[in-house]
């Protein structure tokens, strides 16, 4: 089961211009600070992988008055929209997902196994998300609905985030996930992203496994975004 492949491209940006869909423009005065001095916003955003590691590092630090600071600027960077057809943060509910049943299972990519995006999810991330994409109750393992990485109007973050996992960072006290890439196929990881993002997240999404391949190599136009990380499952 296990695959050899190329190195995996690195995680593409969040938009965090005043774009009220597609950027920061619909967080509020508290959110934003919040989550520069703390990486948690709940319902929002999570820091993980390099922004984790600026929270832990650097922004924690920093005074209150250069928190504000930095929340101007942000308010004043130009709006840039994107493909976005509501707030990443906004699809999905979790009184949606556990009366959704298997929604989002039927016609999945499978594996070179006979797993489908169903059976992947309650082995791998049922345990850690619950089987309702709940999160735990201490929030150390985040909800998967109201969540911007299912949420994306692309489905790389989460490809990405189930091949590379997550350096949280010890933020809030979350964990960090752990990288699925070697021990599954592309079809696989398809399968598991689609399951993912048709329940708890953007269901208009869908991914295959050629496109899993070449995210693996690093060759999708959408990993060479410019625009700074937010967040991750």
């Amino acid at each position: 089961m296990k695959t050899t492949s190329l190195p995996a491209a690195p995680p593409a940006s969040g938009n965090i211009t005043s774009d009220k869909i597609a950027g920061v423009g619909g967080w509020s005065n508290e959110e934003l600070p919040r989550f520069l001095k703390t990486g948690v916003v709940p319902g929002k955003a999570y820091a993980g992988g390099p922004m984790a590691e600026t929270v832990m590092n650097s922004l924690q630090h920093l005074s209150d008055d250069d928190i504000q600071a930095i929340v101007a600027y942000l308010r004043d960077v130009p709006a840039q929209p994107g493909d976005e057809k509501q707030p990443r943060f906004s699809w999905g509910n979790a009184a949606a997902a556990a009366a959704d049943g298997d929604a989002g299972t039927e016609g999945m990519t499978q594996g070179s196994g006979t797993a489908t995006g169903d059976d992947l999810y309650r082995s791998l991330f049922s345990t850690c998300h619950g089987a309702n994409g709940g999160g735990s109750s201490d929030g150390s393992y985040r909800s998967l609905t109201s969540n911007s990485t299912p949420g994306a109007a692309t489905p790389e973050d989460v490809v990405m985030t189930i091949l590379e996992g997550v350096k949280a960072g010890d933020v809030a006290g979350r964990q960090s996930m752990a990288a699925f890439g070697g021990w599954l196929d592309d079809g696989q990881v398809a399968a598991l992203a689609n399951y993912v993002t048709a329940r708890f997240g953007n269901p208009d999404l869908s991914v295959t496994a050629a496109d899993v391949r070449q995210m693996r190599a690093g060759t999708t136009p959408a990993r060479q975004s410019s625009f700074w990380r937010f967040n991750h499952l």
